[in-house]
Parts: C-alpha cells; sequence; structure tokens
C-alpha cells in the first residue's frame, strides 16, 4: 500500500511541475489516449479542477482547466472518441483503454467540483453556510432580523458585471430580496399560527378529560342514587344492598395527562453523488444515500439515454450524464417500472461499520465492515469532507483513518456539515445549469454584492422548505389530535345522554314512592 501511495505522489510531482499546477492539485486517474492534431500517443492526467495531456514522444502538452469546458461529447461512429469542448477549441481525444472509466470520471469531476471548507478561513463571511440558526418567526422580518451578521436591510440588488471573465459580455441582474424576504414572513406566520393552533388543541384536550371524569363521576353518584332509591323501594332491594357494594373501581380521582402534541421528528436523508469503484477497479455513476437507520449505495437516477445504433454517418450524442452500463441486459419493464412507486433501499446499519478508510489516491474512500476483511464499499467522491463529516455523524463507532500521504482535513466540527452544504452550492454546476447537488454558475460567478444577495435569497428559500416541512409535520399531528378528540366527544356525549336518561328514571321512581 505504501508503495502504490509513494508511486501515486511521485506521478502526482512530476505532472505539477511539467504543467506549474497549485500545489493543491493531485493526479486522480492517468489514462493512455491520443489527442486529434498530433501523431504520437500520450497520457491523460486528470487531477482535481484540471484534465491535463502530455505526448511521449515529444513535447506537446494540452491543459484544460474544468471551469473553462462548456461540453463533453462522446462519438462513437467509428472509435470511442471524447470531445472536451471549450469557448475556444474542441480537443478530440480517442484510443482509450479504459474509455467508459475516463468518461465517467470526466463528467463527475465537470458537474460536482472538488469542495472543502475549513472553520477558520473563509474569506467572504456571506458565502459561509448559516449558523445553527435560531428559531425565528414573523416579527424577526418584520424589525428587519435576518440572519446574524448579514447587516442587510436592501430588498434589491442590482449589478452589471463580467462573466466568465469576459469583459464585453455583462450581466444586468436584479435580485429581489424582499420577495423571498416576504415569502419566509408569511410561512413563519403562518407556523405561528400553527403552533398556537397545537396549544389550543392541548388545551381542549385537557378540558375534555375534564368532562369525561365529570360525566363518569355522575355515573358513580347515580349508581349510589340506585341503591339508595332500590333500598327504599322495597325490603327485597334493602337486603340486595346488604349483600353487595358500591364498586370503587367505578370512579377514581381525576388523573390528569398531558395533553401537549408531539411533532414527529422529521426524518433526515441525505444523497451524496460518488462514483462507486467496482471490483475490477471501474466506475459507475451512483448515490451514497444516507437515512437516520443506515446507508446504501443506490444507482445514479440521471444515466445517460442509450446511444442510438450508430449509423454510417457520424453518431454524435451529448454527455450530459454518464451512459449506461452496456455489459447489462435492457429492462424490458422499464415502462411499466416509471409508473411503480420505488421500493425502499436495503440499508447497512451505520454500526457494522469497522473503518473509513480516506485513501492516498486522491478523493478516494473505503467504507469497510468486520464481518470479512475483505468486504468493503469504495468511493471516489468530491465531497469527501461531506462523507467524512456525515459518516462520523452517524457512526461514531467507526474508525476514520487516513492512509500515509492521504490529504488531511477537518471532519469533527458538526458545523462543517452546514458549511459544506453552502460550499457545495456556491461550487457545484460547473456544467452550466442546476445540477443534483449545485445550483446555477451565476452565484459562483457574480460579483461578491451580487453573489451576497444571491446566497441571502438562497438561504431564505432553504429556510422557507425547513418551515413548510415544520407546517407538514405539524398538520399531520393536529390531525391525529383532532381525529382523538372527536372520538372522545362522541363517547363523553353518548354517557351523558345515558346519565341523563338515568337520571330522568330515578326521577320517576322517586316521584311513585311519595
Amino acid at each position: 500500500m505504501e508503495k502504490k501511495a509513494l508511486k501515486l505522489k511521485s506521478k502526482t510531482d512530476a505532472v505539477k511541475t511539467l504543467f506549474n499546477l497549485p500545489s493543491t492539485e493531485s493526479v486522480i486517474q492517468d489514462y493512455r489516449c491520443y489527442l486529434k492534431g498530433f501523431m504520437t500517443v500520450g497520457r491523460m492526467s486528470i487531477t482535481q479542477n484540471y484534465i491535463l495531456w502530455k505526448s511521449k514522444l515529444s513535447a506537446a502538452q494540452e491543459s484544460i482547466h474544468f471551469t473553462k469546458v462548456k461540453q463533453i461529447v462522446q462519438e462513437t461512429a467509428f472509435f470511442k472518441t471524447i470531445v472536451i469542448q471549450t469557448d475556444s477549441s474542441a480537443y478530440t481525444f480517442n484510443g482509450f483503454m479504459h474509455y467508459q472509466e475516463t468518461l465517467y470520471l470526466l463528467l463527475y469531476l465537470w458537474k460536482h467540483p472538488v469542495s472543502y471548507v475549513t472553520m477558520d478561513n473563509i474569506p467572504d463571511p456571506t458565502v459561509t453556510a448559516k449558523p445553527a440558526k435560531p428559531k425565528r418567526d414573523a416579527d424577526d422580518l418584520l424589525s428587519g432580523g435576518g440572519y446574524s451578521g448579514t447587516g442587510r436591510t436592501s430588498t434589491t440588488t442590482s449589478v452589471s458585471a463580467g462573466y466568465d471573465g469576459e469583459e464585453d459580455q455583462l450581466l444586468d441582474v436584479e435580485v429581489d430580496v424582499g420577495a423571498s424576504k416576504e415569502a419566509l414572513r408569511r410561512a413563519l406566520e403562518c407556523r405561528d399560527i400553527s403552533e398556537a393552533t397545537m396549544a389550543e388543541l392541548a388545551l381542549q384536550g385537557e378540558v375534555l378529560d375534564v368532562m369525561e371524569h365529570d360525566v363518569e363521576k355522575i355515573h358513580h353518584d347515580l349508581d349510589k342514587g340506585e341503591r339508595h332509591i332500590r333500598g327504599c323501594e322495597s325490603i327485597g332491594g334493602t337486603i340486595k344492598n346488604k349483600v353487595t357494594h358500591v364498586s370503587r373501581g367505578a370512579h377514581k380521582d381525576m388523573h390528569y395527562i398531558d395533553r401537549t402534541i408531539q411533532v414527529a421528528e422529521k426524518v433526515v436523508i441525505e444523497e451524496i453523488d460518488i462514483l462507486q469503484k467496482l471490483t475490477n477497479d471501474d466506475f459507475i455513476p451512483a448515490v451514497l444515500h444516507l437515512e437516520p437507520e443506515g446507508f446504501s449505495l443506490l444507482p445514479a437516477q440521471h444515466s445517460l439515454p442509450a446511444t442510438a445504433t450508430p449509423t454510417p454517418a457520424t453518431t454524435t450524442s451529448t454527455a450530459s450524464s454518464p451512459p449506461p452500463d452496456k455489459s447489462k441486459p435492457a429492462d424490458k419493464s422499464k415502462s411499466t417500472a416509471a409508473s411503480t412507486t420505488p421500493a425502499k433501499p436495503k440499508l447497512t446499519p451505520y454500526d457494522t461499520i469497522h473503518q473509513i478508510v480516506v485513501r492516498a489516491r486522491p478523493q478516494h474512500v473505503d467504507i469497510r465492515f468486520p464481518a470479512n476483511k475483505g468486504e468493503r464499499m469504495r468511493m471516489m467522491t468530491s465531497y469527501m469532507q461531506w462523507v467524512l463529516c456525515e459518516f462520523h455523524k452517524r457512526a461514531p463507532t467507526a474508525l476514520i483513518v487516513f492512509e500515509p500521504n492521504a490529504p488531511r482535513f477537518e471532519y469533527e466540527d458538526p458545523h462543517l456539515l452546514e458549511r459544506c452544504a453552502t460550499n457545495r452550492k456556491t461550487k457545484s454546476g460547473a456544467a452550466g445549469a442546476v445540477t443534483a447537488k449545485g445550483v446555477d454558475p451565476l452565484i459562483k460567478s457574480a460579483p461578491s454584492h451580487l453573489q451576497a444577495a444571491l446566497l441571502e435569497q438562497d438561504r431564505d428559500l432553504d429556510e422557507i422548505t425547513d418551515v413548510i416541512g415544520d407546517l407538514h409535520g405539524m398538520a399531520s399531528a393536529m390531525t391525529g389530535t383532532i381525529d382523538d378528540q372527536i372520538t372522545q366527544i362522541e363517547r363523553v356525549t353518548k354517557r351523558a345522554e345515558q346519565a341523563n336518561e338515568r337520571m330522568n328514571v330515578q326521577g320517576q321512581r322517586i316521584d311513585g314512592m311519595l
């Protein structure tokens, strides 16, 4: 293992020296291939932010930053080819020994830039994640209160700035922060009303308990009256009273029940886009699915549709997502499966994890289990820090191990989860569109003041989503409480009617004796 790590480090050092890369770059994988325009074979090296190619027989070399990539296209007419398009050039690569794996890796890093954050080195506090947020209400917003430390009261931000480094391409954008604030204020008002309604329902439940207790006490008193009337009506009734007793269990002292309505805790499910590493070292797109009870690796939900059968003419398909695994048979039930509810994934409990190993190969992590020394889940992810933070929180008994030469980073601070989430929003979406875990690149490319306004609006929308989730939980809890109270009211009403009938009968019997 140490020899592998040293070999990888040596390869990384050579590439960094040749291409003058920042010290933070590391070679994730490299592949033998050809670059159109050069007659010699070369080697493609892929780092966290760069696609690099160097000829083996000449000084020819190319360097492409992922942020400059506008499109990744696969062509399958005669040769399996990958075309990487930027604003100014198109680079055509072919002759791959591991074509599918290369395509998966390029697409993944293009869509999911590598992301790390620290707790003590955030350059712009307006771009960091919101702190552990205190519960806000509508009054906070009416008084101008936002997130602590923002100090912003303006509702609209308008800018005109360069985009993607092009001075001639200007943006004239207005960010209506006031609209999101108003929507959030109304959502918070709804939550306040719901909380007040829950408190009233709890009080109503206590009143119903008292009413039911009083009705049962009336029945107990009527039982006593029945004995007295029976004893007065005849000698036989007196004898019966002598040999029978009033059941003390018929009435007990009032037992108060806490009728506070409990809202079920929200089930937090996270899904992280990864590349799963198979036993033959190939990559396939997957999703790390995390639930409170356990986790699983699921197939990627947004696979590239199957490429059409090539015709004599050149067949080209834009690879907005990785292509399917052609080694698997086609699913004939696909048309009907879309209409069915997907089955709940089979979860692996967190307490079965023995070790989480951060590999020396960049962005690689293994999840190992003690039952079988060879059993492990291997993955490559741009969200290494996020993955470790999640497992550190959910699987506290698992050992987290860094291999020699593996980069160290923070993962133990619980606030890192929030910061990883916001950092993901500001960095994801290099493909130029909204991705599964990202936002439009407008945010990450915008000037700082526009970026701050967009992120404040995004935080408001996130909190609106949280409030809507709270309202859903409250509505469910109140529905159950109201159903229970309706049943209790029907029961109390029936017992009250029975008590009324008994009193009428006993009154008639007393009138008959007078």
